[in-house]
């Protein structure tokens, strides 16, 4: 152990030194933080929230360049592109093709195009706005338009209108067709598309509102509509929604904080203390988002999230604080001292033999904080390490969650060091003056403990459950057979676990970032039946070939036939390309040879303009016959079956390699849904190697505080063991892997730290000479407030069972699974391990002559105290006030 630094040590005597401060003065520290606390506040102010569904998409994704690429090719070079899409359907879910029903369909769509709103002094119509998107809906109300009138027949997905192709693949759904024939016999779903490029969103939302409000003219039609304006509502009432439960949390935890500060001395009860423990966690959380807003980070709605994690972590805290408080009087109830020289009785020692002979509240305050700063240090550090890992994440929205749960966390762990100790100082001086702990001004009555017998009663069954319950898991741990079992039981665990994360899948959807009763969720719904009719596929040429040439022209052909023939496609029949059309113009216009000078006048040629929006030209190139005639162009083919973005990620690999092999044309498959698919397929390496990271991170950082290789073994073994179990149960709940998932895990990776962290760094620190005695001091020390840790947390997140959203659903599962699973390892497998232990491996071996004082009395010890009197505590004190 010589070769790593004593951490702990240093640690120790600094806490000490920051406790004595404090303690000497805790008005001036309040009053000085307080001012700060206020500054920082003010950054709030400058609060933003992003919405932007793209947060969610790595950034340095593939399909983001791809769709910068579309966004160019629809000349998205001022304003944004916004999509507005409605679903319709007979309310009866028959046939839309019924005349009643195509009619009140073909007029929403024409009254839609035409309606017109005045926002802030300017007026939109979405005809006059459209280009060059304005075609988008004419193969639907043209559909619904010659069908009764055309004798031929009508195929799916593209039909023939007086020999002019007219893909309706894009707009019509659930079709039904003739069994002999193949022809369109009815359809039961529409999809209704605008889009548009503008620089004011907010004038679209009001046309949308104007667009909703027509839904009441058509009886016979339900229509849904969801755009990008009202996605990003959606994501922030899911953020706005959830915020206000922290308010019950904070309730929860307030009443049991003050349930559990109840002593058996009423002048050591601390229910302002423990109402202030709660504030701490909430006054760190609004300065680390002020710094954070200061800085111009953006908030994202999932970081409401980290409201009920610090607020959990924060009173865990608290907890630990307040016990290593009362040992600062507790543990001095023992023998009394073997009688001491003459060279030293002058000096003070941290030894005493009754109460009278109470240290000073700058000591008190100083031993205090010695002994739980490590401790709240350690869980703290591994905390902001499994959310600093997610920092250098390439997905926006998970960096922006590590970034505002580390600070915060960092925050809440300088609060309390600070803050709360300068609260408890306060506190010592009021008990030591035997004022009431909850009248502070008035004095107590002269007898320490309660006059009912039954109050007393209460509380020695409380100490005898406390003593009894440790002894029990000492006794325990030590029986072979249990040991055994135990081992025959941990192994089936892991290996229950590990087949379940075999089922781990990656995936995110929209309706994930919604609550249950957002209109998205039914969109969604059948939506997805829809796609898994037919769906886009867009392909953008950047630099197209001399087409002039006949094998470019094979060449070009050769593409799109890969396409049509990808994974999933539809084929043929699903294709919209421009150069057939083309060529076939170009026969009768130029005596059957290509050239470029005809073709502005075939996108003016009706039944061709349509093409307009797939080729971009120059027309002063055109009329040279120059292959800079045409920019760029795009086409279209069909692909069916896959919904769900896990089974997307093979065929979007299939068409990214079809592109690569088309590399010099600047080949570019587009699709609206990549950006997801981009997110499940790099997510499942994104969170191994996060976890990975902050596994070892961990290890070294508990290696720091607590320099025993077989410990800190122990403690890993441990965390990965909890995580592996939570991932596993988590699996067995539904939950799959996404950003949202990804957040919660690494904030399982931080807490599963907690129960295993304390445990063994209170074993380390122990002199106690064997592993019995250093784990009955551990649990003596921490069990108790370990436990207490565990209900606060699953109070504190409780409430997000009233907001029954997937977030909600997947941090609470997290939370529970974590502690439940966490205090299992703590108190059942850890401590088996650690008495498996020889002697000589079980920490640091302190003499019980170790001086805890510097050699000089002052105001101030030079060589602050490791503590070691501390670890002298017995479970079975007789006259030790209540442990809890």
């Amino acid at each position: 152990m010589g070769l790593l630094p004593d951490v702990e040590t240093h640690l120790t005597r600094g806490f000490y030194k920051l406790g004595w401060r404090i303690g000497q003065s805790p008005l001036w520290t309040l009053s000085l933080l307080t001012i700060g606390t206020l500054i920082l506040f003010c950054g709030l102010i400058k609060l933003e929230q992003s919405t932007d569904i793209r947060d969610f998409v790595p950034s340095d994704a593939e399909s983001r360049y791809e769709t910068k690429v579309a966004e160019r090719f629809a000349r998205v070079d001022k304003g944004s592109f916004y999509s507005i899409q409605i679903v319709g359907y007979a309310k009866d879910g028959g046939n839309l093709l019924r005349t009643n029903h195509s009619e009140q369909l073909q007029s929403f769509v024409d009254t839609a195009m035409e309606l017109s709103v005045e926002k802030d002094g300017e007026t939109f119509t979405y005809k006059s706005s459209c280009r060059p998107y304005c075609e988008v809906n004419t193969p639907l109300t043209a559909f619904l338009q010659v069908f009764p009138v055309m004798e031929e027949p009508f195929h799916y997905p593209q039909a023939l209108v007086y020999g002019t192709p007219l893909y309706i693949g894009n707009n019509i759904f659930e079709v039904t067709t003739d069994n002999s024939t193949g022809a369109i016999t009815g359809f039961g779903l529409a999809v209704i598309r605008f889009l548009v490029i503008v620089e004011n969103p907010k004038i679209v939302m009001a046309w949308e509102e104007k667009v909703k409000a027509l839904y009441k003219d058509y009886d016979l039609l339900d229509l849904i509509l969801w755009s990008d304006g009202l996605l990003a509502e959606e994501i922030d009432r899911l953020g706005y929604s959830t915020a206000p439960l922290i308010g019950l949390s904070v309730l929860l935890l307030i009443t049991f904080f003050l349930l559990t500060s109840m002593r058996a001395d009423s002048v050591r009860s601390k229910p302002w203390e423990a109402l202030i423990g709660i504030l701490v966690p909430v006054i760190a959380i609004g300065a680390s988002f002020g710094i954070l807003a200061m800085c111009g980070i953006k908030m994202q709605p999932i970081i409401v999230a980290t409201l009920f994690l610090v607020l959990s972590v924060g009173t865990d805290d608290a907890f630990i604080m307040m016990r290593a408080w009362d040992r600062t009087i507790d543990h001095r109830r023992g023998p009394p001292p073997a009688p001491r020289d003459s060279t030293s009785s002058h000096c003070s020692t941290s030894t005493s033999s009754s109460l009278e002979e109470v240290p000073s509240i700058a000591e008190r305050t100083a031993e205090m904080l010695a002994e739980s700063g490590s401790s709240i240090a350690i869980t703290t550090l591994t905390n902001m390490l499994s959310f600093g890992v997610g920092i250098f994440s390439s997905t926006p929205a998970i960096r922006a969650l590590c970034i505002y749960s580390t600070a915060a966390i960092f925050a809440c762990f300088v609060y309390q060091i600070t803050l709360y100790t300068a609260v408890i100082a306060l506190s010592g001086r009021r008990e030591s003056k035997r004022l009431s702990s909850i009248w502070c001004c008035v004095k107590a009555g002269k007898n320490k403990s309660p006059q009912s017998p039954a109050v007393q009663a209460v509380f020695r069954f409380a100490n005898l459950a406390h003593d009894t319950f440790f002894d029990f898991i000492i006794k325990i741990s030590k029986s072979t057979s249990f040991k055994v079992a135990l081992c025959f039981t941990m192994v089936a665990y892991w290996v229950g676990s590990c087949y379940s994360l075999t089922n781990l899948r990656s995936d995110l959807t929209v309706n994930k970032l919604a609550l249950p009763d957002s209109v998205l969720i039914k969109f969604q719904e059948r939506l997805e039946r829809a796609q898994s009719e037919m769906q886009i596929l867009s392909v953008f040429v950047t630099k197209p070939s001399d087409l002039r040439k006949e094998d470019n022209r094979l060449r070009t052909k050769r593409m799109v036939k890969e396409f049509e023939h990808a994974m999933f496609s539809y084929g043929k029949n699903s294709t919209l390309f421009w150069l057939a059309d083309y060529e076939e113009y170009v026969t009768m216009m130029s005596d059957d040879q290509f050239t470029y000078t005809e073709l502005p006048s075939f996108l003016d040629t009706p039944g061709y303009t349509h093409w307009k929006a797939f080729v971009h030209i120059h027309e002063r190139e055109c009329a040279k016959d120059s292959p800079k005639c045409v920019d760029s162009f795009l086409l279209n083919t069909g692909f069916t079956s896959v919904v769900r973005f896990y089974e997307r990620v093979p065929q979007l690999e299939n068409w990214r390699k079809i592109a690569s092999r088309y590399s010099e044309m600047g080949v570019v498959p587009f699709n609206e849904n990549s950006l997801f698919t981009d997110q499940s397929s790099s997510i499942a390496f994104t969170v191994e190697s996060s976890l990975l990271a902050a596994l070892a991170f961990m290890a070294v950082s508990c290696l720091l505080f607590i320099p025993s290789f077989s410990l800190v073994f122990f403690a890993i073994i441990s965390i990965a063991s909890v995580n592996i179990g939570v991932f596993g149960v988590l699996v067995l709940c539904g939950v799959e892997l996404d950003p949202l998932s990804m957040a919660a895990m690494l904030m399982s990776v931080g807490f599963s730290v907690d129960y295993t962290a304390h445990i063994t760094y209170h074993f380390y620190k122990s002199e106690e000479l064997t592993p019995e005695g250093k784990l009955r001091f551990a649990l003596s020390a921490i069990g108790w407030p370990m436990i207490q840790c565990a209900l606060s947390t699953i109070l504190a997140v409780s409430p997000l069972l009233l907001k029954p959203s997937y977030i909600a659903h997947v941090f609470f599962e997290t939370v529970v699974f974590v502690i439940f699973i966490g205090v299992f390892h703590g108190l059942v497998f850890i401590p088996a391990l650690l008495l498996t232990l020889p002697q000589e491996c079980t920490g640091k071996q302190m003499p019980s002559t170790c001086s805890t004082r510097s050699s000089e009395c002052g105001d101030a010890p030079e060589k602050p105290a490791i503590l070691p009197s501390l670890s002298a505590t017995s479970l079975h004190d007789p006259e030790a006030p209540m442990k809890m």
